[in-house]
Parts: structure tokens; sequence; C-alpha cells
């Protein structure tokens, strides 16, 4: 049976049980990275299944059901001890995919309406990068790498379009407040651009569907009130954005934001 060279898969997971490979993206954290290929050995077509190396910095990869980790030695798999996973953590470093370089992409990728109230916010708070200009404070604040691209941290916050060049860095809203059987969810759509900007149409988004009460207070004050304060709202969706994951692995994932019944 042929296949499509270089195909890829997010991640895998065995089941000796059925002894079959069920194909299952979040099965694995961080998910596997596994390239499927053709090849002839001995003159017959074969599938040549490749799997990457886990990055040493999320070692141990785990189970995502249980969160279990597992070693394989002689003829079995056999989960790792606690002494184990202490020596993957101590040999991980500190995570730089911040400052991982966008290839192609050069300071005419930054939104200058968003450089400036940057600028105008470093200046109010009376920070030391405000003595800084032009290209100087784009690479003291890691914007510019040391080859004149943008990070990925610097693109994403102050790009024109980050999702040119990292198209999975997104934010995926949705809504399941529907009480129709035939739907599995509403108002769903894609928020794209910097981070400032996709925070703010989140916000935005937000304000429309999540649900509002009329409420009488003590005083005799009526009011509509939204059933989540829409000040935490904001601090959970901007720490996801902000501190989401910018490793290699990660730009399948979406940040996802799902309003549903049970309040999640």
């Amino acid at each position: 049976m042929k296949r499509k060279a270089s195909r890829q898969w997010d991640s895998v997971i065995y089941r000796p049980s059925s002894s079959r490979w069920v194909r299952r993206p979040e099965a694995l954290a961080p998910p596997v990275q596994l390239s499927i290929s053709d090849a002839t050995v001995g003159g017959e077509a074969v599938i040549v299944a490749e799997v990457a190396q886990c990055d040493p910095t999320l070692k141990p990869c785990r189970l995502t059901p249980n969160g279990k980790a597992f070693v394989r030695s002689y003829d079995g798999d056999f989960e790792i001890s606690e002494q184990e996973v202490q020596g993957f953590l101590v040999s991980r470093g500190t995570p730089r995919a911040d400052r991982l370089a966008v290839p192609g992409t050069t300071t005419a990728d930054l939104d200058m309406e968003v450089v400036e109230a940057w600028r105008q916010v470093l200046r109010a708070n009376h920070d030391p990068l405000s003595k800084f200009e032009g290209d100087e404070l784009f690479r003291r604040s890691g914007i510019v790498g040391p080859q004149g691209e943008l990070t990925r941290a610097g693109l994403l916050t102050l790009g024109l379009y980050p999702q040119q060049h990292l198209p999975r860095f997104t934010l995926h809203v949705t809504s399941r407040l529907t009480t129709a059987d035939n739907q599995r969810a509403v108002n769903t759509k894609f928020i794209n651009g910097p981070i400032p900007t996709m925070l703010g149409d989140a916000m935005e988004w937000l304000q429309v569907n999540v649900p509002t009460s009329i409420v009488t207070h003590p005083d005799g004050t009526v009011r509509d009130e939204y059933a989540f304060p829409m000040e935490a709202l904001r601090e959970l969706v901007a720490n996801a954005l902000v501190h989401r994951d910018l490793a290699t692995w990660s730009e399948s994932l979406a940040v996802e934001l799902c309003a549903d019944p049970r309040g999640s």
C-alpha cells in the first residue's frame, strides 16, 4: 500500500491489547512528531515511520489520559520512577523558543502603531528601555534577533500579521451555549493578528457571547451583569496568549476559548 511521502502525524499511541496504532493528536504531551514515507527494501515496497526524538527541554513525554511516562527496556515498556522524572527535569534548560528567529522577516513586518503604543507604555512606566530608539530598542528588547530577523515573541507581539509566518499561532473561539439538538457550537471564529489585537477582539466576542442577567441590587438599582466578570476573563485570555508555549512542537496547537453550559 502506498502513502504520500513525508506525511506528518501529530501523535500516535500504541495499544498492545489491540496490536494497532491509533492516531490521536492529544494522546501524548508533547505530541510525537511522526513522519511517514515510502521506501523500497529488497525490491519490496515498504512504509517507513520515523519518530523524532522529543525535545530534551520537554521530556519526559507523557500519556495525556493519565500523565504517565514510560521507558523502553529489553522487550517491554516500564513506567519511569519519580527519581527518573527528576533527572529529566534537572536536565531541562531555560525555554528559549520565544527568541527563535522567524525566517524572512524584518522590522518592516512590525505594526508601527502597536510599536508606538508600546513605547508610550515604556515611557509612562519610566522603563529603562524607553531611552532607546529604533533598531537598538528592538534588539535590546528581544524583538529582533542577532541576524536582523524578528523573533517569535517580537512578531507575535508587534507584528502586522504574524499568522503569515506562524499560521497556527492564533486564537480559536467558540460557544456551546445553544439549545438546538443539531448544533454543536455557534459563533465559532478564528482571531488573528498580533497579541494585543487578538486580546481586544476576544473581549469583543466575549461581550457578545457571555450570558447576561438583569440583577436587582439592595439599593434598588437594576443592572445587566455578565455571568462571569469581564476583568477575570480578560486576565484568563491574556495569560493564555502571552504565556503559550512558542516551541516548534506546539505550532499545530491553537489557543482555544470555549463557552459552554458547564461554565468553562
